[in-house]
């Protein structure tokens, strides 16, 4: 049974895995875009824009390997740009743009994947928010299948589901803590003779 469909660019919920499934890996798990096996046969990235009467799914061919390749080129150097803003952003401008909608980013990336088929400022006249980020989801996972393939896999695991859930809250508690964090060790120190 397939999970709920998010926004017109067919974002497809994975199945949940038997036993101990958290929010967390649930969250995760609906950003795994899911092509059809005929989609996928024919190279085809299905995603849709516009809402009611104007509504099209449009489908995107997938890049061959070289073409592919610097994509993820232009992908890698964005996430490092970003990377490079989040940390030297003391306001949090950054992460809450990032939060609030379609980023120039995603925009610019779609852009690179397709000019022909998803200009910036089409893009922006046409699609809502949510189908921005459909779309992106659905061209990244395009170009890095196996990453998406290795979570699906990943994520149906309950010890990974617990894994995560002990990283995220490690993550949590050292953003939430000075650098200069206590030693939570309980073993006694032993001290050094000179």
């Amino acid at each position: 049974m397939s999970g709920p469909v998010n926004g017109q660019g067919g974002l497809r919920a994975l199945p949940a895995p038997g036993g101990d499934d958290s929010p967390l890996i649930a969250a995760i798990r609906n950003l795994l875009p899911e092509r059809s096996p005929e989609d996928r046969a024919r190279g085809e990235i299905p995603v849709g824009f516009g809402t009611g009467d104007t509504a099209e799914q449009i489908r995107i061919p997938v890049l061959f390997a070289r073409a592919n390749r610097a994509w993820q080129d232009g992908f890698k150097a964005a996430m490092q740009k970003l990377v490079a803003d989040v940390e030297a952003d003391d306001t949090g401008a950054v992460i809450v743009s990032l939060l609030t909608g379609a980023t120039d980013l995603q925009l610019d990336l779609l852009e690179a994947y397709n000019p022909e088929r998803l200009g910036k400022t089409w893009m922006e006249e046409h699609a809502s928010e949510e189908q921005i980020l459909d779309a992106f989801l659905q061209v990244t996972a395009a170009s890095y299948p196996f990453v998406v393939s290795a979570a699906r896999t990943l994520l149906a695991s309950p010890e990974v589901g617990r894994w995560a859930r002990v990283q995220l809250v490690q993550f949590l508690y050292s953003m939430s803590t000075s650098s200069s964090s206590p030693n939570t060790d309980t073993a006694p120190t032993k001290s050094k003779k000179n």
